[in-house]
């Protein structure tokens, strides 16, 4: 793989990504009822980044191991920025039901309690407290495990497939 190619992915990359935090943080927070209606709209959008996510996965596992690697890299970074973003809103909006969260009021505070949560840091000064809060989170748990399984995977993957190219080009 040429370089230019892989610095216009690295830019393609780079500017989906700014485009996808710039729609979040420009993203407005309703209050009410408005909330609950958004948030189940965002578990469905999550639901959906899921099942494309899987479809990259599936591709890659049928056997078409010719998939450009710098292609699957590029969509592994966009899908799990997408689903921290998702997650993200989906936790300032549930915040918005009271009994839900404590200490998340800010497009900020979901970002960073997403990230801990994605980490398994989880510092403890933003928490659910509610039930639906809890269940949502533990789902998250269970996501970051089967993501982090699938990127090591094609990781492995993308490592075993170069090194069978470096040694059939040295048997050549």
């Amino acid at each position: 793989m040429n370089r230019p190619l892989s610095g216009a992915r690295t830019l393609r990359c780079a500017g989906a990504a700014a485009v996808l935090l710039t729609l979040y943080a420009l993203s407005p927070t309703p209050r009410g009822w408005r909330a609950s209606v958004v948030t189940l709209a965002m578990f469905g959008a999550a639901l959906v980044l899921l099942a494309l996510y899987l479809g990259v996965l599936l591709r890659w596992r049928r056997g078409t191991r010719s998939v450009d690697p710098g292609a699957v890299a590029e969509s592994l970074v966009l899908v799990v920025l997408g689903a921290v973003l998702a997650f993200s809103l989906i936790y300032l909006r549930l915040a918005q039901v009271p009994g839900q969260f404590e200490g998340l009021r800010t497009h900020t505070d979901a970002l960073y309690f997403t990230v801990t949560t994605l980490t398994t840091v989880g510092y403890g000064d933003i928490h659910p407290v509610g039930q639906v809060a809890r269940a949502l989170v533990t789902a998250q748990l269970v996501a970051n495990v089967v993501l982090l399984g699938a990127v090591v995977r094609i990781a492995s993957g993308l490592l075993a497939a170069g090194r069978r190219r470096a040694a059939e080009q040295e048997d050549a």
